[in-house]
């Protein structure tokens, strides 16, 4: 989740380009404002972090198009995904995990076991409601991996207070952040964000 910055400062160029989808049968209200990625803009709650590796790395995507692809592929399902987070009034930055964590590929699967769009590990799925048998995983549909995601994530922030840590936590684990915290609390070096 360190790359989340990236896409976060890609959106604006991104969205000049590449109008949101039409969905069949969708009430109006679903096309405003006109584009997806101006609509995610609008919703961005959180201060990116601001370092030298950020503004590089996002200066790399923004000048090889990489990433108005990524998001005119993923148009449909980010829709999907942005719709979830406005109605819980969750920051917009956590509709754009998926990027993170799969570039938005229900068929994703990690080396450690880790599957569909929002990477679930095994255990958290059945933890969050996921069944998982040999004819289905649903951790590889979409609205309902996505609905056990942001109950993750709500459950992380009010672990930890803070949604950067709270998803940091969701890619690389509650224990991990926590022990990385403390320490870093020992040292008086926690690093405060704006949320």
């Amino acid at each position: 989740t360190c790359a989340l910055p990236i896409y976060r400062q890609a959106i604006a160029p991104a969205a000049a380009t590449h109008p949101a989808p039409r969905v069949p049968d969708a009430p109006d209200h679903r096309q405003e404002p006109a584009h997806l990625l101006e609509r995610i803009a609008q919703g961005l709650k959180l201060a990116p972090p601001n370092t030298r590796l950020v503004e590089t790395l996002a200066k790399q995507h923004r000048a090889n198009g990489g990433m108005a692809h990524m998001f005119a592929q993923a148009a449909p399902l980010l829709y999907l995904v942005v719709e979830e987070v406005e109605k819980r009034k969750l920051p917009m930055e956590l509709a754009l995990i998926p990027f993170v964590e799969s570039a938005f590929n229900p068929s994703a699967t990690s080396d450690k076991g880790a599957h569909g769009p929002w990477q679930f590990m095994p255990f958290t799925g059945v933890r969050f409601g996921l069944a998982k048998d040999r004819f289905r995983d649903e951790r590889r549909a979409w609205l309902l991996s996505t609905r056990a995601a942001l109950d993750y994530l709500t459950l992380l922030h009010g672990m930890f207070g803070d949604w950067h840590l709270a998803i940091a936590a969701y890619n690389a684990g509650e224990g991990r952040v926590e022990g990385a915290r403390r320490r870093a609390i020992a040292a008086g070096n926690l690093p405060t964000f704006e949320n």
